[in-house]
């Protein structure tokens, strides 16, 4: 019998869980026919009592980590525990606050069944409080370089079936795919992790693909200018890295965009006693690390960043319980 795991990354999100995230997700894997399912909740370090939360709650294996892993560390050690524990045919990334409407976990797995050269599905995201709202169906570049999420859908939908990449926003991915290409290059940490991942998939002659008869509900966090330091940081120092492996050209033409933009932060920041603005300063510092980065490290070595499935350390992550099996 093939397997299914959902896998459920959760940093600080016991809100979402009293809210029933979780158990929305297990009864949606319990409606699932002729598949051997699990669900993994995988508490990244919260302290605010997820894990105590999960425990209580029949048939999820729950894991934690003994330090916060950002999301590639966490999610390439969660995925590494599933495939030592279950060896699955398909996961889904899912986080803690993405609530899954009734059947979409069935609708994404017939359409990777109907579709073998799929290698990830991302469902339609939309808002929670109001459906009509797309966060996500696939990613675009502006410029040809800037990625940013598709609010809008195509008026082709076979569009949909060749997406440059994909949100990872409980996105299902076939893991045999994952046991060619490797899980998500952890240099990255957060952000541009799904468009380097979805680039191997299709360098490895997969597609990458929205479902939009599944649905995955989000809302779009809204940080204060304090709060979005590691947002800015990340987006400019890791768009940097991801053309740095993947196109030397889209690279060199981010690099030329990038300084134009450096320059007068660097100018205030050099005339400035102190540094006091976060936007500005997370992205002067995004870039200058960006440009280093990408000046003294060569794409092959940072491709070595992406570890392989089979290789679990089960000194990284702690098991506090297997769930029961169900199919």
């Amino acid at each position: 019998m093939k397997k299914l795991v959902v896998y459920v990354l959760s940093y600080r999100a016991i809100e979402h869980l009293q809210a029933g995230s979780l158990v929305e997700m297990l009864g949606e894997l319990h409606s699932i026919d002729n598949f051997e399912t699990h669900i993994v909740f995988h508490d990244n370090y919260s302290q605010d009592g997820s894990v105590e939360y999960a425990l209580n709650i029949k048939d999820v294996d729950v894991l934690l980590s003994p330090r916060n892993l950002l999301y590639t560390g966490g999610v390439n050690r969660g995925l590494q525990y599933i495939e030592t524990a279950y060896k699955p045919d398909y996961v889904i990334l899912a986080s803690a606050d993405n609530y899954c409407p009734s059947g979409s976990y069935t609708r994404l797995l017939n359409f990777m069944e109907s579709n073998p050269m799929v290698g990830i599905a991302q469902p339609l995201v939309v808002s929670r409080r109001n459906p009509t709202e797309i966060y996500s169906c696939g990613h675009q570049y502006v410029d040809g370089i800037f990625c940013r999420p598709v609010r809008e859908m195509p008026k082709d939908d076979s569009a949909l079936q060749h997406l440059p990449s994909c949100s990872l926003c409980s996105s299902m991915i076939r893991v045999d795919v994952l046991r060619k290409i490797g899980l998500l290059n952890e240099f990255f940490e957060i952000y541009y992790e799904s468009s380097d991942l979805s680039f191997r998939v299709r360098d490895a002659g997969f597609d990458c693909a929205c479902c939009r008869e599944a649905l995955a509900y989000n809302e779009k966090t809204v940080g204060s200018r304090t709060g979005n330091y590691h947002e800015a940081f990340y987006r400019w120092r890791n768009g940097l890295v991801l053309w740095h492996m993947h196109d030397s050209v889209k690279y060199t033409r981010m690099r030329e965009a990038v300084l134009k933009v450096l320059k007068p932060l660097q100018q205030r920041f050099n005339a400035a006693r102190y540094c006091t603005d976060c936007i500005e300063e997370s992205t002067r510092k995004g870039i200058v690390e960006g440009l280093d980065i990408c000046d003294s490290v060569s794409p092959e070595k940072l491709k070595e960043y992406a570890p392989s499935i089979s290789k679990f350390d089960k000194s990284s992550i702690i098991v506090l319980r297997q769930g029961s099996l169900s199919s």
